[in-house]
């Protein structure tokens, strides 16, 4: 078994892959939204469709998690400490966390029929999303310092060693 000096990324993408599965979780089965008297609804029930409207935009935050959970738990398999991944990762959910950001004060601001903001009716599923897009988030930024870390390590190791031949 390899120890944690000889794979220094492994807490990265481990970091990444609970995120993925946290925002995965979220999705199917948590409450996104709670409207009170009308019910609660995860976000697969809301981009099939609820009260005759859908939002298919909420499958993009499936696609996210899969996509982290699938190249996380990749490079993790491949033991690979490399950048792409990393950066892909960052990137992926760094967008996601964004977004919903920007989701969350537009509906802030507005107002429904009782002076309720309307980002107050935001449930579990959509903040535990949110919980694991930054724990992925984590999980790359720690993947890429470890690449870098190990990159420079290479760099500035003297004497040069030989290159061993398999």
């Amino acid at each position: 078994m390899l120890q944690r000096s000889q794979r220094p990324g492994f807490i990265g993408h481990i970091l990444a892959i609970s995120g993925g599965v946290i925002a995965l979780l979220a999705f199917l089965a948590l409450p996104y939204i709670s409207l009170g008297i009308f019910g609660s609804y995860t976000a697969i029930q809301l981009a099939n469709g609820v009260y005759g409207s859908s939002t298919p935009s909420l499958w993009l935050e499936l696609l996210v998690a899969l996509a982290i959970i699938g190249l996380a738990g990749f490079a993790l398999y491949k033991q690979s400490n490399t950048a792409p991944f990393s950066i892909v990762i960052m990137v992926l959910s760094g967008i996601a966390l964004i977004y919903l950001g920007f989701n969350y004060l537009q509906q802030a601001a507005q107002k429904d029929l009782f002076g309720n903001s309307a980002a107050s009716y935001y449930a579990a599923g959509f903040w535990f999303f949110l919980i694991g897009m930054a724990a992925a988030l984590a999980g790359g930024i720690w993947q890429l310092s470890t690449a870098n870390q190990a990159r420079t390590s290479k760099q500035t190791e003297w004497p040069p060693q030989p290159p061993y031949s398999s």
